[in-house]
């Protein structure tokens, strides 16, 4: 017998045996989860022909339905101005949440944005998730729940949004 035939003699009997010890050790109440319905195994014997016969007890794994919510971001509350802005308080349920900035580009060359996140408790800032004098996009994420407000320092327009991860 030639070495490519060995090894798949090989490969097939590990396959086979492989399955009969997955097919032990479920338990008689996973077994209804089973493919019971034959199927065919193709053995190759020494004169280099193909046989094809059926399988009394095949085995196969079982197959389960997983539903996964898919993550996604709601949007909490959103903003634009240009200065100063103390917002509104709002609520995050998520331990993740993020918010968006856009800085518009200014006519003298010079535009800056700062965000400060406080919570109603304190009166220091828990976050200082945005410093920015370049005009453009950005998001910054912050990991905590509860009841927040931003303070907003912006030179030229600005639009901040918030996004809780669900």
């Amino acid at each position: 017998m030639s070495f490519p035939k060995i090894l798949l003699v090989i490969v097939i009997s590990l396959a086979f045996f492989t399955g009969l010890a997955w097919q032990k050790t479920n338990t008689l109440s996973n077994r209804s989860n089973f493919n019971t319905s034959p199927t065919n195994i193709r053995v190759i014997d020494n004169s280099n022909s193909e046989k094809v016969r059926p399988t009394a007890n095949p085995t196969s794994i079982p197959t389960q339905k997983v539903v996964l919510q898919q993550a996604g971001w709601r949007k909490v509350k959103s903003w634009s101005g240009n200065g100063i802005m103390t917002t509104g308080q709002f609520a995050i349920s998520s331990k993740q949440w993020r918010i968006n900035y856009t800085l518009s580009p200014s006519k003298t060359g010079y535009a800056q944005l700062q965000v400060f996140v406080y919570t109603p408790q304190q009166d220091y800032a828990v976050e200082s998730p945005i410093f920015t004098s370049t005009p453009g996009n950005g998001t910054s994420n912050i990991y905590r729940s509860g009841t927040f407000y931003l303070k907003i320092l912006g030179m030229e327009n600005w639009t901040i949004e918030v996004e809780e991860l669900i």
